[in-house]
């Protein structure tokens, strides 16, 4: 969810209007795909880009490890 720096703006030679758009498309794709599952979850990170491996490499090992610890649950039963 963070917004394009200039240089990024300029490398894709939009506005930043038109990136503020494009933020506003990507999140409406990904609230509309977290539906898909009842037991999906959702979270915007402000302080990182479409690329949050790079940025908060955190919170993606607690999200796979949170999907892991929820299928050995799953499969315990």
């Amino acid at each position: 969810m963070q917004p394009f720096s200039e240089e990024e703006l300029q490398q894709m030679k939009i506005s930043a209007a038109q990136g503020a758009k494009d933020r506003a498309i990507w999140k409406q794709m990904q609230d509309d795909e977290a539906t898909w599952s009842s037991r999906s979850q959702h979270q915007l990170v402000y302080d990182s880009s479409r690329y949050i491996q790079l940025h908060r490499p955190d919170l993606v090992i607690n999200a796979v490890l949170s999907v892991v610890a929820t299928v050995r649950a799953d499969t315990a039963h």
